[in-house]
């Protein structure tokens, strides 16, 4: 038997039973107490090392990718495939720079004649530009640029001016009036000049003075 002491000073009897039970209720409180510090710290510990992880993918991506867009330029295409698939991979790196990391890595297949492989770079460039907003439109209506002139170059006409079609549906950017442009030359390859004459007269509607152009335009509507 143990003695506790009340308020008023004077002691009360404990049993052993109820003194193992206060010990195990202290130690069990203790535990949890122990258990949640060690918890909140982990989490919290965890959470430094994803975003320090993150942040350290983040520079691999975008090393990744200035050291490919610059290869591209220099002329390095073997290096410039090497970094900028690596970019491909990631999802650390902003939507803007993957689809313009992927529409070069297009533009390196196209250079060393890997024309399936460009292709499907520059879709899923289209892909992931179409994702990022306004500022993406440049990019999307650039790619689908690149796709009209591939599917022009394997005599495919007709996909090529779907690719041009959208190109032209993009409103605001410069090279609307190249695709409609585009789309008008590729039916006269395949000799629909009446679909063709529908694309310049759409032409004649356009009052740019980027454009001088135009009036070639407006005069082959005329015929």
């Amino acid at each position: 038997m143990a003695k506790v002491g009340t308020s008023s000073g004077s002691f009360r009897t404990v049993s052993s039973v109820d003194a193992e039970a206060l010990r195990l209720s202290v130690t069990t409180w203790l535990r949890k107490y122990r258990s949640l510090m060690f918890g909140v710290a982990g989490i919290v510990f965890l959470a430094i090392v994803g975003m320090l992880y993150a942040g350290y993918l983040k520079r691999v991506a975008l090393a990744n990718f200035r050291s490919g867009v610059v290869a591209v330029q220099g002329g390095d295409f073997e290096k410039a495939i090497a970094a900028l698939e690596e970019l491909r991979q990631s999802s650390s790196a902003g939507i803007e720079t993957r689809a313009i990391g992927l529409f070069y890595l297009g533009e390196a297949y196209t250079k060393r004649e890997r024309k399936d492989e460009a292709r499907k770079a520059y879709e899923d460039a289209l892909t992931v530009a179409r994702t990022s907003g306004e500022k993406g439109k440049y990019i999307a209506q650039l790619i689908l640029m690149k796709l009209g002139q591939d599917a022009e170059q394997r005599g495919d006409y007709t996909q090529a001016r779907q690719w041009y079609d959208q190109a032209s549906g993009i409103e605001g950017w410069p090279m609307q009036v190249e695709a409609l442009a585009q789309a008008a030359r590729t039916l006269e390859k395949a000799n629909d000049r009446a679909g063709a004459m529908t694309y310049y007269e759409k032409l004649t509607t356009k009052e740019d003075e980027r454009y001088p152009l135009i009036e070639v335009f407006r005069e082959k509507a005329r015929k």
